[in-house]
């Protein structure tokens, strides 16, 4: 993609040129000014490339419900799609947001959240899956074009120390279960695990002292199995003969929100949590055991090595040696 100038006997002209899916489109020496000659190649890039943000931003959410990416992935991205297509316009081609115009988005971004006093990491999220949307239109769209992300610096997180439900607000909450959903609770309680590994588990999974989990390591990889102790809650009569343990939910259940919500409004809970911050509380309790090595509580939780886990128990508010 350039522009070039050349003296012919009429005076300086310039021209344009650009390559897309490995065709060269070139025009002929007749632009009076540099600023003509990049419009007119805007124009003629636009007609070849042909879809816009909108068409793109639609075929990127269908291609990640085709390869199952998680629900909270698709979800943020459709809301940063979204953002982009207010601030930018819906119909603007890809190849016309420039750095500048990624630059003043993000900006816009996070002036709202530092207004509304919400988390500044919101704006990184923005801008990876706007970063990635972008490598999607060049890598796999073939457009040829830059990404107007690229390079673009991530702002400083001080991440807030994890929320640890207090054991009255542990009891409160299960006093409002029933059935299989005080099992699931007790289950991610006592395991510390993440709660679509509990939803997932199957009854062959389940053995005398163990049980075995399975997750993702990174999108799109596949899943990953790690064996941990078989909790107290599970008892033999819980187990089916076949199929998932948890079968009465296919998603991430919603009931401990609800509870929680109505437990903060009635002052009963400090704060509102969710099941993730069960896996934080048994983190916990492990990180505060000296008979738990690091090594031990690495495994339990599923990270990759030791130092993962390190900076875990630290957001708790644990320094275990």
């Amino acid at each position: 993609m350039a522009i070039s100038k050349r003296i012919l006997k009429s005076g300086l002209r310039f021209r344009y040129e650009f390559k897309n899916k490995g065709k060269r489109y070139q025009s002929k020496s007749i632009y009076k000014t540099r600023e003509e000659a990049e419009e007119a190649q805007l124009l003629h890039r636009n007609r070849v490339h042909g879809a816009t943000l909108y068409d793109l931003f639609q075929l990127r959410l269908e291609e990640m419900k085709l390869y199952d990416k998680s629900k909270d992935y698709y979800a943020e991205s459709k809301r940063y799609f979204s953002k982009a297509e207010k601030f930018w316009g819906a119909h603007l081609r890809p190849t016309e947001v420039t750095k500048e115009k990624a630059y003043t988005l993000v900006m816009s971004e996070a002036r709202r959240l530092k207004e509304t006093g919400k988390g500044i990491f919101k704006a990184n999220s923005m801008i990876r899956v706007l970063k990635s949307f972008f490598n999607w239109v060049i890598d796999i769209r073939d457009i040829d074009m830059k990404n107007p992300f690229k390079k673009m610096t991530l702002f400083a997180e001080n991440p807030k120390r994890k929320y640890i439900p207090s054991d009255n607000e542990i009891n409160l909450v299960r006093e409002q279960l029933k059935g299989l959903e005080i099992l699931l609770f007790d289950f991610v309680d006592q395991t510390g695990c993440r709660i679509m590994e509990a939803i997932n588990l199957q009854a062959e999974d389940v053995n005398e002292k163990t049980v075995t989990l399975y997750t993702r390591k990174a999108k799109n990889s596949n899943l990953t199995p790690r064996v941990i102790p078989r909790p107290d809650c599970l008892k033999d009569e819980h187990i089916p003969n076949s199929g998932r343990v948890f079968n009465k939910w296919n998603s991430w259940p919603h009931t401990l929100v609800s509870i929680i919500k109505d437990l903060v409004e009635k002052g009963q809970c400090k704060k509102r949590w969710n099941w993730h911050n069960l896996r934080h509380r048994r983190a916990s309790i492990w990180g505060n055991d000296p008979n738990i090595p690091i090594f031990e509580i690495s495994q339990r939780l599923g990270h990759n090595n030791t130092s993962t886990t390190m900076r875990y128990l630290q957001r708790l508010g644990i320094f275990k040696i």
